[in-house]
């Protein structure tokens, strides 16, 4: 009788492990008990329990464990390990994954900025008693099928997952933090109750739309669609040639506004004999309202990022081609998942907009150069709405 390679008697091993742990889990109902929680808070179509899969499980621990299968079916390097140590490894990987969809989230974060996301799969394991099970330390992890432009190019899946190479897409391995749901997951490590599965399904809806500014994210959502750098000077497709055009509309502009209103859109100092007349946090949310009015384009734009510096949104053009268009990157109740770029923009965030400072700039010099124009005239100060826009 042939000698049975190893790979052979180990793939036997694993799958009357999982045999007998499938066993174990239906008689006992967890399963069903998880299902039932998971449908009332997620939705039946929007969660699934995948079943054990001894391939993969073998696959990932000789690939752990650094061990090729040669041609014919037996380790390249047999002497490393042994069928016993092989199957404590490969436990590592029998569980079932439970995975779960979320079609639409809108992310908020304490500076009241929000961010609208689709298509989030998050998922986690459990073994054959129902209990949490890591894989790589992470009990939580996340995915995103459906991305846009200018979260591709910022990386960005979710504020408390790494950045991702979309060229590669994996699964990244959710941060968090140091709250309350790490001792949920404490409890559920050594033992499955129901109570500690409502609360651990309550604390990934919470999880999976909240920034926490103060818990330090991965990416921030302020910074979703917005240039690497800071608005230090002129950037290279900046509109110089609106910036005048602005200026005249917003001047237009102010003629049609209550006296008490304008005060309050510019402070006025006097440095060396000379008014210094800026525009304040209501002129600039002004300025937007007219920009907004005359469709400019994103560049005449800024936002502040999580340091509260102000940055140029800043479209751009990407080549999709070298994104895994055309393979499922999962399976989502025996349907393929496939990986869409779409096209929609930052419309969906509430991340306030401010105007390019190139143009605050300049219109902080104007109104100046009137003001002190208008002193030199009259040899007194004039109110603000009495003629600057003449």
């Amino acid at each position: 009788m042939a000698e049975i390679s190893k790979a052979a008697m180990l793939r036997r091993a694993v799958y009357l492990k999982a045999k007998e742990g499938r066993r174990i889990t239906g008689e006992s109902g967890i399963l069903n008990q998880i299902k039932k929680i998971l449908n009332t808070h997620f939705g039946e179509l929007n969660n699934e329990i995948v079943n054990i899969n001894e391939s993969q499980a073998i696959d990932l621990a000789l690939n752990y464990l650094g061990i090729s299968l040669g041609p014919d079916g037996d380790e390249n390097n047999p002497d490393d390990t042994n069928i016993e140590h092989l199957l404590e490894v490969v436990d590592k990987y029998l569980f079932y994954e439970v995975v779960i969809r979320f079609p639409e989230v809108e992310i908020k974060n304490e500076h009241d900025a929000s961010h609208i996301i689709r298509d989030l799969f998050v998922s986690f394991n459990i073994n054959f008693q129902g209990c949490l099970f890591s894989v790589d330390d992470s009990f939580l992890n996340g995915i995103r099928s459906t991305v846009t432009v200018d979260e591709l190019k910022y990386n960005y899946a979710h504020s408390h997952l790494p950045r991702v190479d979309y060229r590669e897409n994996y699964d990244g391995h959710f941060c968090l933090g140091t709250g309350s749901i790490l001792d949920v997951i404490l409890q559920l490590k050594h033992r499955f109750y129901e109570d500690g599965m409502e609360l651990f399904c309550l604390h990934i809806k919470e999880l999976v739309k909240w920034e926490s500014i103060s818990g330090v994210p991965y990416r921030y959502i302020s910074e979703i669609g917005v240039s690497e750098h800071t608005t230090s000077g002129p950037a290279e497709d900046f509109p110089a040639e609106q910036i005048p055009i602005i200026c005249n509309h917003f001047l237009f502009h102010l003629s049609s506004l209550r006296p008490q209103v304008i005060r309050d859109m510019f402070s006025v100092k006097i440095i060396e004999d000379k008014f210094d007349v800026e525009l304040t946090d209501r002129g600039q949310k002004e300025i937007v309202t007219v920009m907004e009015r005359m469709n400019l384009p994103l560049q005449c734009y800024a936002v502040k990022n999580h340091q509260g510096k102000l940055i140029r949104i800043s479209p751009f053009e990407i080549d999709t081609t070298q994104y895994k268009m055309t393979e499922p990157i999962l399976y989502f109740q025996n349907k393929p998942i496939n990986f869409k770029i779409v096209d929609y923009e930052n419309a969906s965030n509430e991340i306030r907009k401010y105007p390019d400072p190139e143009f605050t700039r300049f219109i902080n010099t104007q109104l100046s150069d009137r003001f002190n124009s208008y002193a030199l005239q009259r040899n007194s100060l004039l109110p603000i709405n009495s003629g600057i826009c003449a």
